[in-house]
C-alpha cells in the first residue's frame, strides 16, 4: 500500500475520492496515515465511513462496505 500511495503522490494525484478499509487487527492506524498522507493534495475527498475490520468481517463491517459503496458511486 505505501508503494502505491508514493506512486499516486509521484503522479500529483487530485481531484479523487479516496475510500479507507482498514485492517483494524494488523494495522490499526492506516486510515491515519492515509489521510495524513494525501493532507497536500489537491481536491482530495475521503469518502466515508471508514472502515476498520478487526479479525474477522462482521453484519457491521458488510453494512458499512455497502454504505461506502453507495457513497462512492455519488
Amino acid at each position: 500500500v505505501e508503494s502505491f500511495i508514493s506512486a499516486l503522490k509521484e503522479r500529483n494525484y487530485q481531484k479523487g475520492k479516496i475510500a479507507i478499509i482498514e485492517n483494524g487487527t494488523w494495522a490499526p492506524n492506516v486510515i491515519k496515515t492515509i489521510t495524513a498522507e494525501f493532507e497536500t493534495s489537491k481536491d482530495i475527498s475521503f469518502v466515508e465511513p471508514f472502515i476498520s475490520i478487526k479479525s474477522s468481517l462482521d453484519e457491521k463491517n458488510i453494512d458499512d462496505i455497502k454504505e461506502l459503496a453507495k457513497a462512492l458511486l455519488d
